[in-house]
């Protein structure tokens, strides 16, 4: 071959400096890229809060301004560095904004707080210009999900006379209210916090029926007085007091309520074997309540603690020995035990298997059995019937045996354990 031999050196061209640089790592890139998508919330928030103010513009029209600027007077007033010459400031300017426009301010979930606030710190003139404006329509505010602590407050900061007249606009109300799931809280708060006891025999001679209120008397206010000095019209009393507390037993609202407990225990003083023995028909229901087996544990074992928080026990202290008890707390206690025994055990006997293999009632056995006074012969067989059966484990038909059973057991255990503790104490009953 000619010229010059051997291959020829290849010089390639010199790379530009864009294909130097280094690769951005890929979580990198992957956080650049979300950024770019993500949409721009500040913009998002502004439209939206212009949208909210223009919604309300035009719903609100004239009260708009009002309502807005009463909010901003509210969150100034409301701070505790807020000092006391600039609260008075603020609280004339929400007077004069206030002024005329309080019940439609009430009832707003917005603007309610306002009005708290307001009573809250308001002086005696302030307060009683909201009140002129609100006193007829109490019951109504009390029902309301928000305006109900209009009244609330009323009741916490009001003088005298607005607090009495609060307690007035709840009579003939008290029945309707307590089955209201807002307003049973408002009277609930003036029965246990505020009512003198003139204002708590008002507030729960609603229950104990017509012929009672029509008996009552400056004289003879109280059931047990009526019933003295009327002693004829006893059995229509517990007739309608029996027939009140019943449609209450059926609901769980209701029961709950200390002022409807005061009721229930007047009527188990009082009443007939028979009237007795047809409210606790209710049995069922009140021992499936988480409130209403509170007050049938009462009953049985009163203040045990493994049943009551320590601070319950002490405010339930601060009754005992006061001077308008005619009986001792131990000999009450005693005819209330045994008024309230009979039924429970025929109820234990009758309905074993659905008390005793029930998580939620299968701890009041314990205590039926340990307190109740009578013969307990006939509810312990039933149960000891049930752990007689034939053991299969895991049950059979669905249905787990007694000493298998989450609930049951536990309630096996304790009749076994304290077997030979009732025979010691002398209590008829044998498993």
């Amino acid at each position: 071959m000619g010229g010059k031999g051997g291959m020829k050196k290849f010089t390639g061209k010199k790379q530009s400096d864009k294909f130097t640089k280094k690769r951005k790592p890929q979580q990198e890139q992957d956080e650049e890229g979300s950024a770019a998508k993500k949409p721009k919330w500040d913009e998002f928030k502004k439209n939206k809060k212009e949208l909210k103010q223009n919604r309300q513009q035009n719903e609100r029209k004239n009260s708009y301004y009002i309502i807005n600027r009463s909010k901003q007077v509210w969150e100034a007033v409301r701070r505790k560095d807020c000092d006391k010459e600039k609260r008075l400031k603020l609280m004339s300017e929400l007077q004069e904004l206030l002024r005329g426009k309080i019940k439609s301010i009430a009832f707003a979930h917005d603007s309610t707080r306002v009005l708290q606030c307001y009573i809250q710190f308001g002086n005696d003139q302030q307060r009683q210009e909201v009140f002129d404006e609100l006193k007829e329509h109490l019951v109504e505010l009390s029902k309301s999900k928000y305006a109900r602590n209009i009244v609330k407050k009323f009741l916490m900061y009001g003088n005298k006379q607005q607090v009495s007249e609060v307690m007035n606009s709840f009579k003939g109300q008290v029945r309707k209210m307590l089955r209201h799931a807002e307003a049973c809280t408002v009277v609930e708060f003036a029965y246990n916090d505020k009512a003198i006891l003139e204002q708590r025999l008002m507030l729960t001679e609603e229950l104990y029926g017509n012929t009672f209120q029509l008996c009552k008397s400056a004289i003879c206010p109280t059931l047990d007085k009526v019933l003295e000095s009327n002693p004829e019209k006893q059995a229509s009393i517990m007739e309608e007091m029996k027939q009140i507390l019943t449609s209450m037993a059926h609901k769980e609202a209701v029961v709950k309520h200390s002022l409807v407990h005061k009721v229930i225990l007047d009527f188990f003083i009082h009443a007939s074997a028979k009237l007795k023995s047809e409210i606790i028909s209710s049995l069922p229901i009140i021992l499936n309540n988480k409130y209403g087996k509170k007050v049938l544990l009462y009953l049985l074992n009163p203040r045990d603690p493994a049943h009551f928080l320590p601070e319950i026990i002490k405010v339930l202290q601060q009754g005992d020995g006061n001077a308008y008890s005619k009986k001792d707390v131990h000999t009450r206690q005693h005819e209330l035990l045994e008024a309230i025994s009979p039924p429970v055990l025929q109820h234990l006997q009758e309905n074993a298997r659905e008390v005793v293999m029930d998580k939620a009632t299968s701890v009041v056995v314990a205590d039926i059995l340990g307190s109740a006074v009578g013969d307990l012969q006939p509810a312990m067989d039933s149960v000891a019937d049930l752990a007689a059966e034939e053991f299969v484990p895991g049950g059979k038909g669905g249905q787990l045996h007694l000493a298998e059973h989450p609930a049951g057991h536990l309630v096996l255990k304790w009749l076994i354990a304290q077997d030979f503790k009732m025979k010691e104490l002398g209590k008829k009953g044998n498993v």
